[in-house]
């Protein structure tokens, strides 16, 4: 609750028991040592794992936010685009539009310098590809800063004259990071005294996220096993056709969680599991093969195996 909720540190000490100066001095503790970070950033990749995709991204998208600050925070400044008093938020996510890197600075920094101390992070975590950005990251020395780290900045328009958002390929996931973001209170407006504390906050958010999503796409792929075993041990005829039709709708909510297809057909196999599906416009009819789920990449997504 003190994230999603905005609750006060002094109600959650009455609450748990627990004084509220040992929560807050675990909380500043633990995020000091980068734990908040290390764990968004390893949820973020076991996610594309388990989505398919390889660790590193090819490709990542940034984008900055302006919020307001109390007169408490570490620090103020006025965004003169925006009428904004406050800070401004940096965020790199890829395309699933998990959180990769963050920076925090005053709000009326420029957008190239507020993320240049995140390219050498990126570095050192492995990427190397485009970094996708608005307008507001063009100029030749920003793109000869990010090649020092071989970094190639992709440069496009985010909207119109008028104010018109305009989406173009993949950058627009990161507008829908911000819009995930600002669905916890305590993101909102900052009134933390150390930019670590408030940085702390947005990885707790993105890991609650993250993990919402893995949960979900477990719970997704035991439901369709324990219907598959249920129709190969089931002696009731009519369970057969009540399967297909679950199976179908299992099969596009997978989908809709992870953007790639969930079975693939094959020739019968020894070690796989089975399911008979009937022909649709999209799937033409099928001759002689089944549908082979495999539940091997999910557990290395998530690091299951042992």
């Amino acid at each position: 609750m003190l994230t999603f909720g905005g609750m006060q540190w002094r109600i959650a000490g009455w609450l748990s028991g627990i004084p509220f100066t040992t929560l807050h001095t675990s909380f500043a503790r633990w995020t000091r040592l980068g734990m908040w970070r290390r764990l968004g950033q390893r949820l973020a990749l076991d996610w594309r794992l388990a989505c398919g995709d390889e660790v590193l991204p090819s490709a990542v998208v940034v984008d900055s936010r302006s919020l307001r600050s109390s007169p408490s925070a570490w620090v103020r400044g006025f965004d003169g685009g925006k009428l904004v008093k406050g800070l401004k938020l940096f965020v790199v996510c890829d395309k699933h539009g998990s959180l990769l890197d963050l920076e925090l600075h005053p709000a009326n920094t420029d957008d190239r310098a507020g993320i240049l101390p995140a390219l050498p992070r990126l570095a050192a975590l492995g990427f190397q590809g485009d970094l996708l950005g608005d307008s507001g990251f063009k100029g030749a020395p920003f793109a000869e800063a990010a090649l020092e780290h071989d970094i190639h900045v992709s440069v496009s328009p985010g909207g119109t004259r008028d104010g018109r958002f305009l989406p173009n390929g993949i950058r627009w996931v990161v507008e829908r990071l911000f819009a995930w973001l600002s669905r916890y209170r305590r993101l909102n407006i900052v009134y933390d005294r150390a930019p670590d504390l408030f940085a702390g906050h947005v990885w707790i958010a993105m890991i609650s996220i993250i993990s919402r999503r893995i949960v979900a796409q477990t719970q997704v792929l035991k439901r369709i096993y324990s219907r598959t075993d249920s129709y190969l041990h089931g002696k009731d005829k009519n369970d057969r056709q009540r399967f297909r039709c679950r199976t179908t709708e299992c099969r596009r909510t997978f989908n809709i969680l992870t953007g790639t297809p969930m079975a693939r057909a094959q020739k019968p196999k020894k070690w796989g599991r089975y399911l008979s599906y009937n022909s649709t416009p999209e799937r033409p009819q099928d001759h002689g093969t089944e549908v082979v789920v495999s539940v091997a990449p999910l557990e290395w997504g998530l690091g299951l195996r042992s």
